[in-house]
């Protein structure tokens, strides 16, 4: 995900660009918006420059005096508690056609989708549990078939949230769980034999067809060493098979 630099808030919001209702009242919601450490357990993935990339993000944050407002670079997000839960609607803030950051806005919006999710389901399933990640990206080789369906995920997207599912995906895998969620671009399931994990599979920001990116981050929990080094080394050959890797 892009950092980007601060902005102002804004009162004038278009609609939210996700909407996601965590389990949990503010007040037990709030550290996990601004520690650091709690933080890490549901923002992006694991990889060497996670720390600094929530230090950047959300060591510039600006929150309003009640805590019902966060500033994120070039987003807004809005907390409201509802019945023991708290609602979070993530906003863009208003940025000039010609800002250097408006080209990234879509992807932006991609990964607060993603990272909201990935909150959700650490605070519902495994609040007090480490989490292990990792996340490939890429444009399809063949942008004539979405990236999901080219992972077997095509048709669960058509379900109803919460439905039960069962696939076996493009590296070999043999999934089974519910739907946790899906977006206009994204889908997410849980993920029985990971541990009770997370897969978040998307097809960019600007769809298709063509399609011209993808991502799936992949969330386990208690795996030992020898099964994650199996399920990298699975999953970044078939990937290397169908997707070009980003530069860098």
């Amino acid at each position: 995900m892009v950092n980007p630099p601060p902005g102002d808030p804004a009162t004038d919001l278009s609609p939210p660009v996700t909407s996601v209702v965590l389990p949990l009242p503010l007040r037990e919601c709030w550290p996990y918006l601004r520690e650091p450490e709690l933080v890490r357990e549901w923002h992006g993935w694991e990889y060497d420059g996670l720390d600094a990339e929530i230090e950047e993000i959300f060591g510039g944050a600006r929150l309003s005096e009640d805590h019902r407002t966060i500033g994120l670079g070039t987003h807004l997000f809005n907390l409201f508690e509802e019945d023991e839960t708290t609602r979070v609607d993530v906003h863009r803030l208003p940025l000039p056609p010609d800002d250097e950051w408006a080209r990234y806005l879509p992807d932006i919006d991609e990964g607060w989708t993603s990272f909201l999710q990935q909150l959700r389901f650490k605070l519902g399933r495994h609040r007090d549990d480490r989490r292990q990640t990792m996340s490939f990206a890429g444009a399809p080789k063949d942008p004539t078939i979405a990236p999901v369906q080219w992972l077997g995920l095509g048709q669960l997207a058509l379900q109803e949230v919460g439905a039960p599912y069962g696939a076996t995906v493009g590296p070999g895998d043999a999934l089974t769980g519910t739907l946790w969620f899906v977006s206009q671009n994204q889908v997410g399931l849980t993920v029985d034999d990971w541990g009770d994990g997370l897969l978040v599979a998307g097809n960019g920001p600007a769809g298709g067809p063509p399609y011209t990116g993808s991502q799936v981050i992949l969330t386990t929990y208690g795996l030992d060493e020898r099964r994650r080094e199996e399920m990298a080394g699975r999953w970044t050959a078939w990937w290397g098979r169908h997707f070009e890797q980003p530069p860098g």
